[in-house]
């Protein structure tokens, strides 16, 4: 694997922003590895912790993620969707997907340790609407 120095971003300039690889570094981490895993290589990892330092709210949505604030974790992730949104390469045509995925994968982090939940908790701990988490939850358990 190649890693860019982030000292040397100014040579991306005009292709890709800091902020854009930093949101691509966090929700492909989140999408691909464990919560140890993450720990390991993306917060223990210098280079890829000075390129998150140097945009606001992305460590931050990685301690919310790796302790279980989900609320916390889902607005920012409902604000880092907003913003790539039109983004040439993580546009709609690919962030659906992720998004999706990474909520299925905390609402499987959520619900894990009970054997009975009601779904208006999982719906105050998300922020998000039941209707939404009703979806969600049918479609993750269909889906097994």
């Amino acid at each position: 694997m190649n890693i860019i120095p982030v000292d040397q971003m100014p040579d991306l300039e005009g292709y890709l922003s800091v902020e854009d690889l930093a949101f691509y570094v966090v929700l492909s981490s989140i999408v691909t590895l464990t919560r140890n895993e993450l720990r390991e290589n993306v917060i223990a990892n210098s280079t890829i912790l000075s390129l998150l330092e140097m945009v606001p709210d992305t460590n931050e949505i990685l301690d919310n993620f790796r302790m279980g604030r989900y609320e916390a974790f889902q607005g920012q992730l409902n604000r880092i969707e907003k913003k790539l949104k039109y983004d040439p390469f993580f546009g709609s045509h690919r962030s659906s997907n992720v998004f999706k995925k990474i909520r299925a994968l905390t609402l499987k982090m959520f619900v894990k340790p009970y054997k009975v939940i009601d779904m208006r908790e999982i719906s105050t701990a998300f922020g998000l609407p039941l209707e939404v988490i009703e979806v969600e939850l049918t479609e993750l358990c269909t889906s097994g």
